[in-house]
């Protein structure tokens, strides 16, 4: 009796043990049915200049997919918050754009990730102003790590649901941001308690920021503003092919949308007709972490 007790507790230990390893695989390795199949068939089709294979995004479950985006579009734009153009630019007194441009050569920060959180908002937000703060200092090269999580847990502009990217624009103006030490990322909505003591004795901020456009934004606008003043937050919808990109030059053409999403656009090039950006979903999905649209 005492062992057919003892095999059925090694037997419920060895089942508890399968479905915890399925579950975990299942997370690892999720794919929709034919879902990439179909891709690569409306690329065909549509003879559209980007490729399509499995990522560290695609492969999540939905549930999991879901929380890379996150971003709530814009409130009414007021008309003192549009841009005017300065004097002279961030890269000298050139009045009109160059005809390629990339920002990520020397002053934008590695690509981060920003894990089972719908926290972009706030990764886009971070992401601009590093890379401001290397422009302003001319430490080309460099690597200023601030912490998205002080943003996340005290910006009072979102949380791991979404956030407002004109609201975390408004805190690092206000407030701004300490060193990642201080309070490290954890993908979780957190507490603004966690952070280093007196973090706001010690920040960077911005003095000021603008919307490039009220309504729809044109490449010449994107252009100019990404050359005069540096790269530029921005949000985008986002639909389940993005989940799939590798690399080229990417355009919607399959799948159901997703949600708003919010990214850093780092440069362009007007030969091959488009916007360099900056991700935050790791190095594994697409070319290293950016993507070109």
């Amino acid at each position: 009796m005492i062992s057919n007790l003892l095999r059925k507790v090694k037997i419920l230990l060895l089942l508890t043990i399968f479905f915890a390893l399925s579950f975990l695989f299942s997370s690892w390795t999720y794919a929709a049915p034919d879902e990439l199949a179909n891709i690569h068939q409306a690329l065909k089709e549509r003879h559209k200049p980007w490729f399509a294979g499995e990522t560290s995004v695609s492969k999540l479950p939905p549930h999991e997919r879901a929380k890379r985006v996150g971003t709530i579009l814009p409130r009414q734009v007021n008309d003192g918050e549009l841009l005017s153009p300065p004097e002279t630019s961030a890269l000298g007194p050139q009045t009109t754009a160059p005809a390629n441009l990339d920002w990520s050569l020397q002053y934008v920060t590695p690509v981060r990730d920003q894990g089972n959180c719908g926290s972009c908002w706030a990764f886009a937000a971070t992401a601009a102003l590093e890379s401001q703060i290397m422009i302003a200092q001319n430490t080309a090269g460099g690597d200023i790590n601030l912490s998205e999580q002080v943003l996340v847990s005290c910006g009072n502009s979102g949380n791991c649901g979404g956030g407002y990217i004109s609201s975390a624009s408004n805190f690092l103006r206000d407030s701004g941001l300490p060193v990642e030490s201080c309070y490290p990322y954890t993908a979780t909505t957190g507490s603004c308690p966690n952070a280093c003591l007196n973090w706001q004795d010690n920040t960077y901020q911005i003095t000021n920021w603008h919307w490039v456009s009220s309504n729809a934004p044109t490449v010449e606008g994107l252009k100019t503003a990404l050359y005069q003043y540096g790269p530029l937050v921005t949000t985008l919808q986002v639909y389940s092919d993005f989940f799939y990109y590798t690399g080229g030059v990417y355009d919607h053409i399959y799948g159901n949308y997703q949600g708003g999403h919010a990214v850093l656009i780092v440069g362009y090039d007007d030969l091959g007709q488009y916007f360099l950006v900056k991700n935050s979903w790791g190095t594994g999905w697409g070319e290293n972490g950016l993507f070109k649209i």
